[in-house]
């Protein structure tokens, strides 16, 4: 589809849209205002948890199954766990003995929370944080 037909209602499309276009009215001025609606969130780094070879898959599957009885999870590379007001998603690494976390929230509370849901959840698996 040609970008001009494109719908640009939402702030990040606007965004990309502005970006592509090199738009003449591109002022630092227009960028805040861009910018201006795009929603803050708070994110964590890639977090890496050392886990056995043998455990980590099985840990994954496992975690799976625990968060899908109360979050909607997607399944895909891991364990990602959508949350009211964010996510959080848990794999094992196919290159070493770790798991990688990481989490996004609407605010730095959720975020905490969040994360530490799930590495207490690690935890009573054996898995250290």
């Amino acid at each position: 589809m040609p970008l001009s037909n494109r719908s640009t209602s939402t702030p990040l499309t606007r965004i990309g849209f502005a970006l592509q276009t090199k738009s003449p009215n591109a002022t630092p001025e227009a960028w805040a205002a861009l910018r201006a609606d795009v929603p803050r969130t708070f994110t964590t780094p890639e977090i890496r948890v050392d886990c056995p070879d043998d455990r980590k898959f099985a840990i994954v599957e496992a975690a799976a199954r625990h968060f899908a009885a109360r979050y909607a999870v997607n399944t895909i590379d891991g364990v990602r766990m959508t949350f009211a007001d964010g996510w959080g998603l848990l794999r094992a690494s196919n290159t070493q003995p770790v798991l990688v976390l990481r989490f996004e929230a609407a605010s730095a509370a959720s975020l905490a929370e969040h994360r530490r849901e799930v590495e207490t959840w690690l935890t009573a698996q054996g898995v250290g944080t």
